[in-house]
């Protein structure tokens, strides 16, 4: 294990293809070298003789507030991590690390947003979203922090075990070792990297990639299939309420409200159904489109459904299934305007609506009451049974979501924050690139980015000049962009990435 290499200035390459020589264009040195050969001649060529950049140490193992705390350092420097840096300060974590922990360990950076949202606080967002989706994707009994490693908290460890992730999982029929291994598998952003750290890392983790942008991460777990497959969500939703839950849907519900709500194609109707879990503490609702609600409110819902469950670890859980219980990455039904197509997406729709856990309003206990004549004696009484007065409704909603809240507070974060951190953090990962976001994702400064522009894909050109790119494309370039881009840096794209790219 290795650490404290020296970290070279930038300089550029622009690659030719069909097998021409490639010329280096550095930033500021006023100079050409000479050719070398290939890609992967550079190191030696562009590391001779130039000035060292800052080396960011790593903190203690245990330092400053975990993530989620929403009480960010005072930054002690703002200037830009690169991936050598990041990798010494991942080596050092692994050097205090016992042995037979170090395959366990993971590292996800801040270190991107720092040129957007500033260092310090600023980037508290950022560490609640991390924090949040882990623990929304964890079947562990145990809510948990990943813990910053760096005195600015720009780089943290996570432990598999402490979210049951160490486990194989199969996503869309694949097979993975361990989570980790599928959400890499997810991400354009999961790049193998080589060098002396990069190396030492892997070799330690037992993984091609040990470090992962957070905002990356969260892009990956918040939707699905990667969502369902971490929480073993099975193909049929029925399976699992019954199943792992211990729900008889027929007879087990503790309370219904009934309501209308703006829908794909106009109005519709929904009942909302609440059942206590038998396997461990915690409720679920189900909440289904019901198309006669208001004329049979004791009859089954017979549409799609959206259904709120509480995990081991006391956050929620989110299902949408169609009405035969298959499960559903997006909505044919509920609407969510911040979505491009306009639809609730699995799960980071979900995220944001229920951020402060189910709130409901009944609508069909007064509907039976000014409309007596349209139920029996008897099914009056049978309605009132099932669907509560609104403040005993609220009661049951405000006792289930306080087990939504304590599970928050201990993690460091409040069930009342705005905007709600994961759905946030999703959508600025998923709007159109900019300068600045492009510059953070390369780990480079924008004006690096903007003086060796031309260097890269013309796509990416009209970034320069103000100019945005849009999220799906600059995915699709991202790892070509940082093979050219990290060729002057000890740790690179490995070139079992890079080398295809070219050809």
């Amino acid at each position: 294990m290795k650490s404290g290499h020296n970290v070279q200035a930038r300089g550029f390459v622009r690659p030719v293809l069909g097998g021409m020589a490639l010329v280096w264009l550095a930033s500021g040195c006023g100079s050409a070298a000479s050719e070398p050969e290939s890609l992967g001649d550079l190191g030696q060529e562009l590391h001779a003789g130039h000035g060292h950049r800052r080396h960011h140490p790593g903190g203690a193992q245990n330092g400053g507030n975990p993530a989620g705390s929403n009480n960010g350092p005072v930054c002690s420097n703002s200037a830009l991590l690169n991936q050598d840096e990041l990798f010494q300060q991942v080596n050092d974590d692994l050097a205090r690390a016992d042995a037979e922990d170090r395959p366990f360990q993971r590292y996800l950076t801040i270190a991107n947003r720092v040129g957007e949202l500033g260092c310090g606080a600023g980037l508290d967002g950022e560490r609640a979203a991390l924090t949040k989706a882990l623990n929304s994707v964890s079947i562990d009994a145990r809510p948990r922090q990943p813990v910053p490693i760096d005195v600015d908290q720009e780089l943290f460890r996570i432990d598999l075990r402490d979210y049951q992730w160490d486990r194989a999982i199969v996503v869309d029929g694949v097979r993975f070792s361990d989570a980790w291994e599928a959400l890499i598998a997810q991400s354009p952003y999961a790049l193998e990297y080589s060098g002396d750290d990069a190396d030492d890392a892997k070799a330690d983790t037992g993984t091609a990639v040990p470090l992962l942008f957070s905002n990356a991460l969260v892009a990956a777990v918040a939707r699905a299939p990667l969502y369902y497959a971490l929480l073993d969500i099975p193909a049929d939703a029925d399976d699992f309420l019954r199943d792992d839950l211990g729900i008889d849907v027929a007879s087990g519900e503790t309370a219904r409200a009934g309501f209308s709500a703006e829908a794909q194609g106009g109005d519709a109707s929904f009942l909302a159904q609440r059942f206590e879990l038998q396997v461990r503490a915690g409720v679920a609702w189900q909440i289904s489109e019901f198309g006669d609600l208001f004329n049979d409110p004791l009859g089954s819902a017979d549409g799609e459904r959206e259904i709120v469950f509480s995990l081991p670890n006391g956050l929620q859980g989110h299902i949408l299934a169609d009405a035969n219980g298959r499960l559903r990455s997006s909505s044919n039904v509920l609407i969510d305007a911040l979505e491009s197509d306009g639809r609730a997406h699995i799960a980071t729709s979900f995220f944001r609506s229920r951020a402060s856990g189910v709130q409901l309003e009944d609508e069909v206990r007064d509907f039976v009451r000014n409309n007596p004549r349209n139920f029996g004696a008897a099914e009056r009484a049978a309605i009132r049974a099932a669907f509560p007065r609104q403040r005993e409704l609220q009661q049951l909603l405000d006792g289930d979501n306080a087990i939504f809240s304590r599970s928050l507070e201990l993690i460091g974060l409040d069930i009342n924050s705005s905007p709600e951190p994961v759905s946030q953090s999703f959508a600025d990962f998923d709007a159109d690139v900019d300068l600045e976001t492009a510059a953070g994702d390369l780990l480079v400064s924008p004006q690096e980015l903007s003086d060796n522009i031309d260097l890269l894909d013309p796509v990416l050109s009209v970034l320069a000049g103000g100019g945005k790119v849009d999220r799906d494309d600059f995915n699709a370039l991202y790892a070509k962009s940082a093979c050219i881009l990290t060729t002057v840096l000890e740790n690179q794209v490995d070139p079992a990435v890079c080398d295809p790219l070219f050809r």
